[in-house]
Order: C-alpha cells, then sequence, then structure tokens
C-alpha cells in the first residue's frame, strides 16, 4: 500500500519478494525528494494516539511499531486475516497506527526493510491546512475512538484530559460522534480475537507518553467498558468525561 505522489526505489518488487513474510508486514523507508528526510516507519505518540517519524535508520528486520501508509507492504491473506483498516474510522486520520498496532496484538510483526524506498512529495503547512479545514471533529473522533479500543481507564482518561485542553472548540461532538457508534461491539470483537491487550504492546516498546513518564495499562483490559463516555458538555471546561 502507498499512497499519491510517490516514486518507488529501484527493484522495488525484488525487494518485496526476497522479503515478504505471511506473518510480518514491511515498512519502506519514506523519503522526502525536496530534503534530506528520511521516516524508518513510525511510533506512537501518546495522549495524542497520533505518530512520530522514525527519523534514526534502523536495521533491516528491526522491528517497528506502526508502517506508514504510504509505505506498508503486507500479503492480502494477512491484511484480512488482521481485519483490513476499522470501517469506523471516519474519513482520515488514526487508521494507520490503530492497524499497525492491531497487526502486533494479533501475533504478526512490523519489520523495517531500509532498501525499500519510497520516494514521497509531502504536502505543504498551507496544503495540509486546507485538506484537513472541516474535519477537526472527525479526526478528533477517530483518535477517540483509537484510544476507546484498545486503553484502559487511566490512559483514555488522559487522552480524553489532552483533547479537551488541545481541542476545546471539538471535544463535544467528536464525543458525540463517539458515543453514536458500534464501539462496544467493535471493542468486544477486539476482546475475543486478538492474541495481546495493549499492555503487551506498551512493555514489548517501552511506551512513553509525552513527559517521559509510563503509559497507565496495569488496569487488566476487560474492566474498561466504552459503553459509557460520559457527558461531554463537561469536556470543554476540562472536566474530563471518564465514566465507563
Amino acid at each position: 500500500m502507498t499512497d499519491a505522489h510517490v516514486r518507488l526505489s529501484k527493484d522495488w518488487d525484488s525487494c518485496i519478494l526476497d522479503n515478504i513474510r505471511s506473518n510480518t508486514l514491511l515498512a519502506a523507508t519514506i523519503a522526502d525528494p525536496t530534503s534530506r528526510f528520511r521516516g524508518y516507519g513510525c511510533s506512537l505518540a501518546f495522549p495524542s494516539m497520533g505518530t512520530e517519524w522514525n527519523k534514526t535508520p534502523l536495521q533491516k528486520w528491526d522491528s517497528v511499531q506502526i508502517p506508514s501508509c504510504a509505505g506498508t507492504v503486507v500479503m492480502r491473506k494477512l491484511f484480512e486475516r488482521i481485519g483490513g483498516y476499522d470501517d469506523g474510522m471516519i474519513l482520515y486520520g488514526s487508521a494507520e497506527p490503530e492497524f499497525g498496532i492491531r497487526c502486533w496484538l494479533s501475533d504478526n510483526e512490523v519489520v523495517s526493510i531500509p532498501d525499500l524506498t519510497i520516494w514521497h512529495r509531502f504536502k505543504s503547512e498551507t496544503e495540509i491546512t486546507d485538506f484537513l479545514h472541516g474535519l477537526e471533529a472527525e479526526m478528533l473522533h477517530n483518535a477517540l475512538r483509537f484510544g476507546f479500543l484498545y486503553l484502559t481507564r487511566p490512559a483514555y482518561h488522559e487522552v480524553v484530559k489532552w483533547y479537551a485542553e488541545t481541542e476545546p472548540k471539538h471535544i463535544q461532538e467528536a464525543l458525540r460522534m463517539v458515543r453514536d457508534s458500534d464501539l462496544r461491539a467493535r471493542r468486544e470483537h477486539l476482546e475475543n480475537t486478538l492474541r495481546h491487550d495493549f499492555n503487551w504492546f506498551a512493555e514489548r516498546f517501552n511506551l512513553r507518553d509525552h513527559t517521559g513518564q509510563e503509559i497507565l495499562t496495569k488496569t487488566s483490559f476487560n474492566q474498561f467498558n466504552p459503553a459509557r463516555s460520559g457527558h461531554a458538555s463537561n469536556a470543554s471546561r476540562g472536566d474530563v468525561p471518564c465514566e465507563f
């Protein structure tokens, strides 16, 4: 899988065929043709539930938390076995990290193949602003959904608190969208089908939040009920909705 405005490195097909495995996603190196930027897959950013580029070069077969959607190689059978991208994500945002983490929790791997390079034209700041205009609530919904699906109550509390402070204009609408979705059924499905829980992933990669602290993952995976998300009207005041 790749994106628009890309160019693949020489012999990319041979590189894929030499490295593809039935239980492994390959993360390509993403390169900006206008600069020296190289991204070797991504890592989860908490509490935003977004991603950060891995800018330090990796060795072949090094583990990657999240493959970039501009350079993800996966066999069709594995993609279908993992369940594809989450249909509950609206329009844009969060599908990429959610899929990558679900790959790990399904007992598969994501690894770096540095020689597989995708040259990708990135949008300018102006283009990004124009592209995302009017999608704020949908993107926030996706981040909240991502957190609801995997995190413990204390960790999810931090996600909502983060967005109540950083996105006060959109938090109420996003929480309403979350409550009106298939969230409970989706989480129950994941609880019944995934090999590992998010605590395993956090320990596997020694996850930290934006202050360097451990993510609160010690509550049992099954003690968190996403059916009740509290009162959105309190979120804009910083009173985080965390009744479950």
